[in-house]
């Protein structure tokens, strides 16, 4: 997921990051600036990045419903997958960082008999909001999600096994902190704390790529959308609320699978001041609408994969 090819690491260096350089963000939509305007807001609602980046509903009914109304959701395949895969990718990545840790001098073929098959545990599925939750997206798991889900950790097996080796041949004195940073040099589900945004104090980034200085998200959407890019626009600036160091570049991986295979397509972009402003007013807006408890309507569509479909369709308006 988080490893780019010669090829994308060429177009990220000599063009994206040159862009970036050439184009440069605006010092009042940093992040850093957030006691100012336009960053600062009046309101003390807390949103998480999904209840902002997440367009998918015209009106934005769906916040309403989660937010005001507390109805809960109905969990439905697409949810359950993309959060099992999610998971999925998480420990997988976590588990190959203990495993180089405790054995620093591993080899290839010790990591791959090490790190084993999927071993599918629902019990240690989570939704980030609540047992309850997570117990209704447990439910609709199927055994072709959890066949994605062996496929993705083959995968990534096959991935960190080759760059273990790699790592190896270029650096054979290194030590085990410095092995573990150099064959996985990304930090999955990084917490970070959004309240200087007005956002939720307890938010979790897919992935970092220090080497890149890159916000990842993964989709496993099957239709790219243009305002996914305010995902990683939010995890962007809230790690310059934090850090005070700027994060210019985001990269949106759609996870697709066909042939028994893994697919992937990156989307590269730099998180420039029109995303940053597109981010401040759908927050903005979905702020000012929770807090004054502004009902926003039906959309004019409805996406089928709604988990407020049927509680939406039973409220007037």
């Amino acid at each position: 997921m988080y490893f780019l090819s010669p090829e994308e690491h060429k177009y990220v260096t000599h063009k994206l990051l040159m862009d970036a350089r050439r184009d440069e963000v605006h010092p009042d939509l940093r992040g850093w600036n957030w006691a100012q305007p336009p960053i600062a807001t009046v309101y003390k609602t807390k949103l998480g990045i999904s209840d902002i980046s997440s367009l998918y509903c015209g009106s934005g009914r769906d916040i309403y419903l989660k937010k005001v109304g507390r109805i809960g959701f109905k969990a439905n395949e697409a949810m359950a997958e993309g959060l099992l895969l999610h998971r999925i990718i998480s420990e997988f990545f976590t588990k190959s960082k203990t495993i180089i840790y405790k054995t620093p001098t591993i080899t290839s073929n010790d990591f791959s008999r090490e790190i084993g098959c999927l071993d599918f545990n629902p019990t240690k599925l989570r939704s980030g909001s609540s047992a309850h939750e997570s117990l209704k997206v447990q439910q609709v798991i199927n055994d072709s999600m959890i066949e994605k889900g062996k496929l993705l950790w083959e995968f990534e097996k096959t991935r960190i096994a080759f760059r273990i080796d790699d790592i190896r041949s270029r650096y054979p004195y290194c030590e085990a902190d410095s092995f573990v940073f150099l064959v996985l040099p990304v930090v999955v589900e990084q917490r970070l704390n959004g309240t200087f945004l007005g956002l939720s104090s307890n938010l979790a980034v897919d992935g970092y790529i220090f080497s890149q200085g890159m916000v990842v998200d993964l989709k496993f959407d099957p239709i790219e959308r243009d305002f996914h890019k305010l995902t990683t626009t939010g995890y962007a600036m809230v790690m310059e609320s934090l850090y005070e160091f700027p994060v210019d570049l985001g990269c949106i991986v759609y996870v697709r699978f066909k042939d028994n295979q893994v697919r992937l397509k990156r989307d590269f972009h730099h998180i420039s001041d029109e995303l940053r402003q597109w981010f401040i007013e759908e927050r903005d807006k979905k702020m000012r609408m929770v807090e004054n408890e502004i009902d926003p309507g039906k959309p004019q569509e409805c996406y089928e994969t709604c988990p407020y479909f049927e509680a939406c369709s039973g409220i007037p308006k």
